[in-house]
């Protein structure tokens, strides 16, 4: 966190005045200034992981930031406080009981999305709507 508070003052998108710190410009333009250093390290970090456990990771961020599933593996990352937060259980329309979870950071899930080839990403969008469909 603190070396993205140092490129934001370093982009001037905050600066300190009277001890205080200010934004200079609309809130959003944060968002999109993310070091490329950060994007790296959080990637570097997801390839350290084990295959089945990024596997499962792009599964959850073609999902979106947050997720319902009943797969353990999400629940082992949560339960580890890797990319995930477990949320509330949750029971499904055919009586699975499941778990949320979500990204601790919206940008897990934009590193981990990233990685992910357009086609794979077709087919993986493909096979969530299809489990929508079907219930």
């Amino acid at each position: 966190m603190e070396n993205v508070v140092a490129y934001w003052f370093s982009e001037g998108r905050l600066k300190e005045r009277d001890d205080r710190i200010e934004l200079v410009g609309p809130l959003e333009a944060l968002s999109a200034g993310v070091p490329e250093s950060l994007r790296l390290a959080l990637k570097r970090q997801i390839e350290l992981l084990p295959d089945r456990a990024q596997d499962v990771l792009e599964a959850a961020a073609v999902l979106g930031v947050e997720i319902e599933t009943a797969d353990d593996e999400l629940a082992e990352l949560a339960h580890r406080g890797i990319c995930l937060s477990p949320g509330s259980p949750e029971h499904w329309a055919d009586g699975t009981e499941t778990a949320s979870f979500s990204f601790t950071h919206n940008l897990y899930q934009d590193v981990i999305y990233g990685r992910i080839s357009p086609a794979k990403r077709t087919r993986m969008h493909y096979r969530v709507a299809e489990r929508f469909e079907t219930g």
